[in-house]
């Protein structure tokens, strides 16, 4: 909208150097879809300490702790199970959200 404004005449250079640099996200791209999916169970306890401040083995407490439920729900609508349980637990899970 902004380089279609310019280029109309809408706006004058002075104003649209202004206000693309105003409008530029300050977010740096970074390109997600190249990055392996996110697994607990694969990463090192090292990896852990070092990116979560938690030991490896404290994660399952800290879970309880903070009463991370078993579906989580965003607010943008997207449901998935807390990937802690059991295969058995899953599927009932898996069940619950495909029947709502």
């Amino acid at each position: 909208m902004l380089c279609i404004s310019h280029a109309m005449d809408v706006i004058t250079d002075a104003e649209f150097l202004l206000l693309y640099e105003e409008s530029k996200s300050d977010n740096l791209d970074f390109p997600y879809q190249e990055y392996p999916t996110f697994s607990l169970p694969d990463k090192s306890r090292a990896d852990c300490t070092a990116n979560f401040r938690v030991e490896k083995h404290h994660i399952t407490r800290l879970e309880d702790a903070l009463q991370i439920p078993a579906i989580i729900k965003c607010d943008q609508g997207t449901v998935f199970p807390n990937e802690h349980l059991s295969p058995e637990q899953g599927r009932n899970v898996l069940d619950k959200i495909a029947s709502t």
